[in-house]
């Protein structure tokens, strides 16, 4: 039963795997939308508001930036267990 074990958790593998790209790809787009929306609104908020500075704009860019790095380099599908249940049918008599 091992081979057959072997291959289901081989599968599991790629279904996951295909599944995390679509996820970070959403994600990914998500982001972005977030990060332009955010950045026009502090920028908007910054010529109405002096005390909101280019660091401030800047940090945020960072901000963004971090978050998509992380989802783009960081995520992994990884398998962390395999459970195997084993019934027991006794013959009829």
């Amino acid at each position: 039963y091992q081979a057959d074990i072997q291959s289901l958790a081989d599968n599991a593998q790629t279904m996951a795997q295909a599944e995390l790209e679509t996820l970070i790809a959403q994600s990914l787009v998500e982001i972005t939308q977030r990060r332009e929306f955010e950045l026009t609104r502090l920028e908007q908020l910054q010529q109405r508001n002096p005390l909101i500075t280019d660091v401030d704009v800047d940090a945020q860019k960072q901000y963004f930036d971090t978050i998509e790095t992380a989802i783009a380099q960081h995520c992994k599908a990884e398998m962390s267990a395999v459970r195997v249940l084993v019934t027991y049918q006794p013959e009829a008599k």
